[in-house]
């Protein structure tokens, strides 16, 4: 219902229908559980669905990296662009970068699996390859190319929730628990 941007605070909750944009030297992180998703600058986001078994995403410019710790049978996890739609099938690490004019996307996967439908056929991404679709739904498999400094970010933040001294004491989905361990 807002018309204009407003700055996130800290913790904000996010909600079926809320957009976050993340300006030009910044990023951020949000966490749904068991799934870390993280934006880099200049990055256009939006929540679609979501519930206890559901996570429909819109990447519409940018780069987001998720993390999928754990993958319920019952559970889906969906990212939407504008080339197409990429359903992550397994726990692993995912990257999927949309261009500025939104005419093309990429999706990198590091671990796991995935699957990319555009135009009339799905197709999968497994470990180390990448999948670029364009605006008309032609799809150009590849190797996975290097980390950059966005994916080093977040390979550090990963790093910093599985070596969290606290996840010996709480559940692995409870949401924010890494943050504890800088207070003792």
């Amino acid at each position: 219902t807002v018309d204009e941007w407003t700055a996130a605070t800290l913790n904000y909750p996010l909600t079926v229908g809320d957009h976050m944009w993340t300006d030009r030297g910044s990023r951020t992180e949000l966490e749904l559980g068991s799934i870390f998703l993280r934006l880099a600058p200049a990055t256009e986001f939006s929540v679609i669905n979501l519930d206890d078994r559901l996570a429909q995403l819109r990447l519409t410019q940018g780069a987001m990296a998720i993390r999928v710790r754990s993958l319920a049978p019952d559970e889906a996890i969906e990212v939407d662009t504008p080339s197409g739609a990429v359903s992550l099938l397994r726990p692993g690490f995912y990257r999927v970068d949309v261009t500025e004019s939104g005419d093309a996307s990429t999706v990198t996967v590091r671990s796991g699996e995935a699957d990319v439908t555009a135009g009339a056929g799905a197709t999968p991404v497994r470990a180390q390859e990448a999948l670029t679709i364009a605006a008309d739904q032609q799809m150009t498999p590849s190797a996975a190319a290097r980390t950059d400094d966005f994916e080093d970010w977040c390979l550090a933040r990963d790093r910093r929730v599985d070596t969290s001294a606290t996840a010996r004491y709480v559940p692995p989905d409870m949401i924010g628990y890494a943050d504890l361990d800088q207070y003792g």
